[in-house]
């Protein structure tokens, strides 16, 4: 069993975040949504994993390098044209070879025993592709996916909003036989001028194939706005605290909230760090400061002084001193772009 990530893509949805720091290098707890992928692909049995990359490829090279530090082994192939998750899967083809693989998008943050359960699961039935699939309010911002005694039978992409009769999303989790490339081949492009790995499922279903739907379980997104990114991170920091994730010390004059995260070589002056926060690495709060209900993003720089709320601040980006700003779960602030005018 071999793994494949598919990383080479812009974020455009998240709001301009992803212009600083690609997808899949997003927190995820005290690690990144690639390195929580990487360990359950690892826990699943995949410890060879192809990284498709693309844009902002030497960031990621760089945080993963030979994949050592998480157990793994990662390769790595470049995707010169953003053509579609269609092409970017069968860039793969030669790092398979006659393995069966599980194949998993780059912004997908669930917890790793999903990986786990969904290779088990296409091990025990043997179809010609597992897919995941998730329940949710409405389907129209993905791909509604219709099952049938445990098997697709037909998935519409972004169906409009209330049409849907099923609550079943395709997670973007899969896994494929290596004659997955052979339809890979009769894709063609879509409305939107890509090739789409979701048009593989429907071919194999309609043409009598299985194509397992596998539930996943706990949480998932596919972190596709600022507010899924907190949203999911308040979840993963619940569940490591329950588990027992040490607290960062709170000494130097400095309050820090047991449930907040902080990266070792994040500095931290006489601050505030509140509820549901993420520090990451090189991030720097200065005296006075407090944040809570925020991610704030590599090497920021958090005046002194300032006061923060449902905010996330993008990489190596500064927040003046005494700044106000305060967004909300539904509306999450990115700064320095949304920062309230002065008046």
């Amino acid at each position: 069993m071999k793994g494949v990530i598919l990383a080479a893509g812009k974020g455009t949805r998240m709001r301009e975040v992803s212009l600083g720091l690609p997808k899949i290098l997003l927190p995820f707890g005290d690690r990144t949504i690639g390195d929580n992928i990487a360990q359950g692909l690892r826990d699943a049995g995949a410890v060879e994993i192809l990284l498709v990359v693309g844009h902002m490829e030497e960031e990621v090279r760089e945080h993963f390098g030979d994949g050592s530090a998480l157990g793994v082994r990662f390769h790595y192939v470049r995707q010169n044209k953003q053509l579609g998750t269609g092409h970017a899967a069968s860039l793969s083809r030669d790092f398979i070879g006659n393995d069966p693989f599980v194949l998993c998008y780059g912004d997908i943050a669930t917890p790793r025993e999903n990986l786990v359960g969904l290779v088990g699961d296409f091990r025990r039935e043997s179809p010609e592709i597992s897919m995941s699939i998730f329940r949710v309010q409405d389907p129209s911002a993905g791909a509604a996916v219709y099952v049938e005694d445990g098997y697709m039978k037909r998935l519409i992409e972004k169906p409009p909003l209330g049409s849907s009769t099923t609550a079943f999303d395709n997670a973007g989790i899969y896994v494929f036989t290596p004659a997955v490339f052979e339809v890979l081949d009769r894709v063609d492009l879509s409305p939107r001028n890509e090739y789409e790995l979701t048009d593989v499922l429907t071919m194999v279903a309609g043409a009598g194939g299985k194509v397992r739907a596998y539930e996943l379980g706990g949480f998932w997104s596919n972190v596709s706005s600022p507010e899924d990114l907190l949203g999911i991170n308040k979840l993963v920091i619940d569940g490591l605290k329950e588990q027992g994730f040490p607290d960062a010390p709170a000494s130097g004059g400095r309050s820090i909230s047991s449930l907040a995260i902080v990266h070792p070589q994040a500095v931290l002056g006489r601050c505030t760090v509140g509820d549901y926060t993420i520090v990451m690495q090189g991030a720097r709060v200065r005296d006075g400061a407090q944040v809570s209900h925020a991610i704030l993003c590599r090497d920021v720089v958090i005046g002194q002084g300032a006061a923060l709320d449902y905010v996330l601040v993008r990489p190596a980006a500064t927040v003046a001193p005494s700044v106000r700003c305060s967004g909300t779960r539904e509306q999450v602030l990115i700064l320095p772009d949304e920062m309230p005018e002065k008046g």
